[in-house]
């Protein structure tokens, strides 16, 4: 799958490095 950004990264600093809010944040594009 290829990612997208879903949402503003900077809203959530800590999410890019906790695997727990990665995938609240990107959303795979062949959904589409």
């Amino acid at each position: 799958y290829n990612i997208e950004k879903y949402t503003d990264i900077n809203d959530y600093p800590e999410g890019i490095q906790d695997e727990n809010y990665y995938s609240y944040l990107w959303i795979p594009v062949k959904l589409k």
